[in-house]
């Protein structure tokens, strides 16, 4: 069922999808969620965290780590889909980051922070110090070129929830 938390309706391959990333985190897996562009992969991500809340009691925080283009749709899509969530934009000056950074000592003055690529690598200490209850890594499309530091640094954040890859194009050889 739609959670109540979310507003508007999704359609069946959506409930689908969110079904499923429930069941991932249900069993503490990882998963990658890739579809064709434009059938709302973003929105069953939102839809399954409107779920966590509703039923699991799980209102963050979680961490979206996207490409820069993508970290104000990411706002918008929630803003729309899930106007109850607070959302904390890691965008901005390095005082204006420090600031957020300080919310950050309490989980409750935020459920989302929604982070570019780029910010979360260079910030990668401080958001090492929260625990992050869920982590969705957005589609890179040059995935290819981050380095095996990099994804040792992703892979190694302090998570409570399970991992999503979402859309990541590669190949598993």
């Amino acid at each position: 069922d739609t959670p109540p938390l979310l507003c508007g309706a999704l359609r069946e391959y959506q409930k689908t999808g969110m079904e499923w990333l429930a069941k991932l985190y249900k069993r503490n897996l990882n998963g990658i969620l890739a579809d064709e562009a434009g059938l709302g992969k973003t929105v069953q991500v939102v839809a399954f965290f409107a779920h966590l809340a509703c039923n699991e009691g799980n209102w963050g925080p979680i961490l979206v780590v996207s490409q820069d283009l993508n970290v104000l749709k990411w706002e918008a899509e929630l803003k729309c889909w899930c106007p109850a969530w607070k959302i904390l934009l890691y965008l901005g000056n390095p005082g204006e980051l420090f600031k957020k950074r300080q919310v950050w000592t309490d989980p409750s003055n935020f459920n989302v922070c929604i982070a570019s690529c780029k910010q979360f690598l260079k910030d990668y200490e401080a958001f090492m110090n929260v625990q992050w209850r869920y982590l969705v890594l957005d589609e890179r499309q040059n995935g290819d070129n981050l380095a095996e530091q990099h994804w040792n640094e992703i892979l190694n954040l302090q998570r409570s929830g399970a991992f999503i890859n979402y859309k990541f194009p590669f190949c598993f050889c």
